[in-house]
């Protein structure tokens, strides 16, 4: 069959219907809103209204007046002309974004595995908020190979984690006598790694580690060690440093030049074992004597106090030009050493 235009989405199409509620009044409010009286067909009791003024009934908007007023035993309805109901099916990919209502697809119409990467808007990850630190119950998305790809989750605390977690950080260039890293041991770790470069503001001084307890006090007795060096200075002399009975604090060096640094690391074992003469400290170092001659040094002390390390200074009899200072907990020590 032919058609003038574009052919019918469907074939028949209905005719939206209000039936009324009828009264003893002459006045009704329609479910939608006409041009006048024509564009409704009323039917009271089965029988067809002639629409128009001085007829059976006007219609405006959404009222409906009739020319009498009907009984409440009446039926009445009306069918709308100019509104036709029927389903319309589109043709392929003839539906654009501005049919689409804002927000009216769900995931019930998404069809799995479809979303892929060129979907993903560019800021679906830096447009959220950003967080400095993690808990171990956070959680990661990830591709399950050991099950076809499938996403899951995984929490921080069962992610890999790194030799080395960072405890404290001190980094200066103005001169000071003394830095403190404070509140860095803990039962977390048995076992801790420092990096240090530093120097005094004269030359011929000594550099000193002390830890300090709780209420961040430096221990200023029960040091006991011993360092080993060899100058590698004109004549290439071998230096011999042994410290015996009851010291102050940990010395970490000969005598030292005004200009170089003082470069080393290091392990800090059991600070918080409570236990006497197990908090202990092995370092090797490379530095330059007062006559700018080169030291290699390594050394080992402990402190035989029972009182907790949760901290750790370093000093010099005059101020330090600069410092930098890095201590690591070393992962899967703890309980290691008591």
């Amino acid at each position: 069959m032919g058609y003038v235009g574009n052919t019918p989405a469907e074939k028949y199409a209905s005719f939206a219907v209000q039936n009324f509620s009828v009264s003893a009044t002459a006045n009704y409010t329609l479910d939608h809103p006409v041009a006048n009286e024509n564009d409704i067909r009323l039917v009271i009791n089965n029988v067809v209204q002639h629409p128009g003024s001085g007829k059976a009934y006007t219609a405006s908007g959404t009222t409906l007046t009739l020319s009498e007023a009907t009984a409440g035993t009446d039926t009445m309805y009306c069918v709308f002309l100019g509104k036709a109901v029927q389903t319309v099916t589109p043709s392929n990919s003839s539906v654009t974004n501005a049919m689409l209502v804002a927000d009216s697809v769900n995931g019930s119409k998404i069809a799995d595995d479809s979303i892929s990467d060129e979907h993903l808007d560019n800021t679906a990850i830096t447009g959220q908020t950003a967080i400095t630190s993690l808990a171990d119950t956070d959680k990661f998305l990830v591709s399950d190979a050991s099950d076809s790809g499938n996403l899951k989750y995984v929490e921080k605390q069962y992610l890999p984690s790194g030799t080395f977690v960072k405890v404290g950080d001190v980094r200066s260039n103005s001169a000071a006598g003394s830095h403190d890293l404070t509140g860095i041991f803990s039962d977390t770790y048995d076992k801790y790694f420092f990096s240090l470069s530093t120097f005094p503001i004269t030359a011929g001084q000594y550099i000193y580690m002390q830890f300090l307890d709780g209420s961040n006090n430096p221990l200023t007795s029960g040091y006991y060690g011993v360092a080993w060096g060899r100058e590698q200075g004109p004549d290439n002399a071998t230096q011999n440093y042994t410290f015996s009975g009851s010291t102050s604090a940990i010395k970490l060096n000969d005598s030292t030049s005004n200009g170089r640094a003082w470069q080393g690391q290091g392990y800090i074992v059991g600070p918080t074992s409570g236990i006497a003469s197990n908090k202990a400290v092995t370092w090797q170092q490379a530095s330059y004597n007062s006559d700018n001659d080169m030291i290699s040094m390594v050394g080992g002390f402990t402190n035989v106090l029972t009182t907790d390390a949760t901290g750790m200074r370093i000093y010099s009899g005059v101020n330090l030009t600069a410092i930098s200072l890095q201590v690591y907990g070393v992962v899967d020590t703890k309980n290691y050493n008591g």
